[in-house]
């Protein structure tokens, strides 16, 4: 149990009733600090600028690392605990502005396990940015205002990682007529003793 804890988060006025679209809020916690389960009217993308976080839903926790965030849908209960001392920025979205905005299902247990075992993102590798997608809801124009996710990724062994030398993805596809919702992504590698 931590030392420091926050009593139960309240949608504060300033954000249920400010008139704006989308609201931002910046805050800065130390290691262990806990935020009690609480929901929003809006919205939240929170996102830890530096620090590493834990975000717990009914569905499961995910651990976020810097440069990361977390999609938080208008109504939905979570609690968020403090892993290293963070630099947070939420976000916080009326439900009609978010409406192009579709949650997408992905096992993100699985993901993370995967990842955790030394697989290297290809496509990260070279392209830390964020805004770069490989898929695009047909719904709500997602794909002509760029409002897209990253869900298709080549992960590879340390063995191949020390093979790559390029990865991008191919958005041309994606403009053709009656295009699928993905895009091409791939990677490039050396032949062994190149």
């Amino acid at each position: 149990m931590s030392r420091t804890r926050q009593t139960p988060f309240t949608d504060p006025a300033e954000f249920s009733d400010n008139p704006r679209p989308v609201v931002t809020l910046a805050n800065d916690y130390p290691s262990g600090y806990e935020i009690e389960p609480h929901r929003h009217a809006r919205a939240q993308l929170v996102y830890a600028a530096q620090g590493v976080m834990t975000v717990t839903v009914a569905a499961g926790s995910w651990v976020v690392p810097p440069q990361r965030a977390v999609w938080m849908p208008a109504g939905t209960e979570h609690a968020i605990r403090i892993n290293r001392s963070i630099s947070m920025r939420s976000l916080f979205i009326r439900p009609a502005a978010a409406a192009g905005l579709h949650a997408i299902e992905v096992d993100w247990p699985a993901s993370n396990a995967v990842a955790g075992v030394g697989l290297t993102d290809a496509y990260r590798a070279f392209h830390p940015e964020a805004g770069r997608y490989t898929y695009w809801d047909y719904q709500g124009g997602a794909w002509q205002k760029d409002f897209g996710l990253r869900i298709d990724h080549l992960l590879l062994s340390p063995q191949a990682a020390d093979l790559l030398t390029a990865s991008e993805i191919d958005r041309a596809p994606r403009n053709k007529e009656k295009p699928s919702d993905h895009t091409p992504i791939w990677c490039e590698l050396q032949k062994p003793g190149s």
